[in-house]
């Protein structure tokens, strides 16, 4: 299942259980959908309205700031285990693991133009 069809998915149950907050995306999951929605892929796949709606009723449900104490922190690459500040590396949109630049650089294209993670996600961010 490709990003836009993991994400896509989830919009549409949010939206047919009647939009409950229990199904919104917080944490690395939303940041994998805002990073994906800006993305190359994205951008040749397109964001349809409703996934959209769910990506921003997701954002005003977290807490002020929240994404730049996700900033602040520091990850690990898993290819190469350097550390980066969380805004200096790209996210998989299955896994959730992190990649930094030089090793994302070295993976292969999903169809969409996306990097393709090695469990089967696109990285993004």
């Amino acid at each position: 299942m490709s990003a836009r069809e993991q994400f896509e998915s989830q919009a549409r149950k949010w939206l047919a259980e009647g939009m409950p907050r229990g199904l919104l995306l917080d944490g690395y999951r939303l940041i994998a959908l805002r990073c994906w929605s800006f993305s190359k892929g994205a951008k040749s796949e397109g964001v349809s309205e409703e996934l959209t709606a769910f990506q921003q009723a997701s954002e005003q449900a977290q807490p002020e700031n929240w994404l730049d104490a996700y900033f602040a922190e520091r990850e690990f690459c898993v290819r190469c285990g350097e550390s980066y500040r969380f805004e200096n590396v790209s996210l998989c949109t299955k896994c959730l693991r992190t990649w930094c630049y030089r090793c994302a650089a070295g993976c292969p294209p999903a169809a969409n133009g996306n990097a393709a993670c090695s469990c089967g996600g696109e990285l993004v961010g």
